[in-house]
């Protein structure tokens, strides 16, 4: 009984000390993960009329400013027009086909996660929506928090009305 004892710990610590050596389950190892952070701004209901938009982002320290015709981005500012979807049959096979449609749906400021900020959209150079924003923040750690470290994120998902 003590042999069979004595094998069965020898075994056991032979199998799980290669794992928690760092090749098995056991070990933590940090896979460097990147996250951005940044505010996900979305506009309901969403500005759908046709026209050259102007997006200008103010915070104490600086202003982003961003024109939105073809060009859905700008560095630190991205801006989602809103998409309609239609499904076309041919023969025994139907697809969904995506079109852009004319404004904003969303804005996405990368890259930055100011306490407070400014922002206003203009449609052919008139102004159609001004609103102060405070975002709640969020943290995220992609690798978990025994990996935090540089490799954590701050986000917030903010909702603002254009009616």
């Amino acid at each position: 009984m003590r042999i069979a004892a004595a094998g069965f710990g020898l075994g056991f610590a032979v199998l799980t000390g290669g794992m928690a050596g760092g090749c098995g389950w056991l070990s933590k190892e940090c896979t460097l993960v990147g996250c951005v952070e940044g505010v996900e701004i979305s506009l309901q209901p969403p500005l759908t009329e046709e026209g050259t938009y102007r997006v200008v982002i103010e915070t104490d320290d600086e202003r982003l400013e961003c024109e939105v015709d073809r060009h859905r981005s700008c560095p630190n500012v991205y801006v989602q027009t809103p998409i309609r979807t239609y499904e076309i049959q041919a023969g025994d096979t139907t697809r969904t086909e995506f079109e852009e449609l004319p404004g904003i749906e969303s804005i996405h400021l990368e890259g930055r996660t100011p306490k407070r900020f400014t922002l206003s959209v203009f449609r052919d150079d008139v102004e159609v929506l001004r609103h102060t924003l405070e975002p709640t923040y969020r943290k995220s750690q992609p690798n978990g928090p025994e990996c935090d470290g540089n490799y954590s994120c701050r986000n917030a998902d903010e909702t603002v009305r254009t009616e």
